[in-house]
């Protein structure tokens, strides 16, 4: 699943994408930055346990609109 977050007055961007890894352990890895020659990227990685995705994703996008953020895309 890829859920991408974008601030049309900054340029910046968060993205978000949940997968299995290696060990079928689910991963949830955060990525964010933009802006032109932006310094301010980074990226952090979460293991979750199933039944906390669905709330730690309703988490996700609700401060992402709080802070100005529109969902672009979701698959």
């Amino acid at each position: 699943m890829l859920m991408r977050w974008e601030s049309v007055s900054s340029g910046r961007y968060y993205l978000v994408h949940v997968q299995l890894d290696l060990f079928g352990e689910l991963t949830l890895r955060r990525v964010w930055g933009g802006g032109q020659h932006g310094r301010r990227g980074g990226e952090r990685l979460e293991c979750l346990k199933p039944e906390a995705l669905d709330r730690r994703l309703q988490a996700i996008d609700r401060i992402r609109r709080r802070r100005g953020y529109a969902l672009r895309t979701h698959a």
